[in-house]
């Protein structure tokens, strides 16, 4: 398990991923890249469920650099 002081937040889930766990240009957890490999590319929609679009916000940032 990794040292608390050696971790960041993933962009998306805000689990706590080791420095420097990047993917797709951003700060991802490797079940985060897992899900927009596999969903991107099929051009899925996805709304957020509690209404607020906090859940939306890191994927922006991944959506512009997957292209």
């Amino acid at each position: 398990m990794c040292d608390q002081s050696n971790t960041v937040p993933c962009l998306i889930c805000t689990k706590g991923i080791p420095v420097g766990s990047r993917r797709f240009g951003a700060q991802c957890c490797g079940s985060c890249a897992a899900f927009f490999t596999r969903s991107i590319p099929d051009q899925d929609a996805f709304e957020c469920e509690n209404g607020t679009n906090e859940c939306l916000k890191g994927w922006f940032f991944i959506l512009k650099n997957m292209e």
